[in-house]
């Protein structure tokens, strides 16, 4: 079980990558970027949720 919350560790850090490469120079009054960043949210979040339960 350590072992695929390991390899899944790995996702959740892709994730963030990939949201802090969109974050990285937007103007903070454009939003319409930022609806992109929802899909890895939330995929790391069932992740981590999977990984506790």
């Amino acid at each position: 079980m350590a072992e695929l919350i390991r390899g899944k560790g790995a996702r959740c850090i892709g994730n963030w990558t990939a949201f802090m490469s969109m974050m990285r120079g937007l103007p903070l009054a454009y939003n319409r970027d930022m609806q992109d960043d929802k899909p890895p949210l939330f995929d790391t979040m069932k992740v981590c949720i999977d990984s506790l339960v």
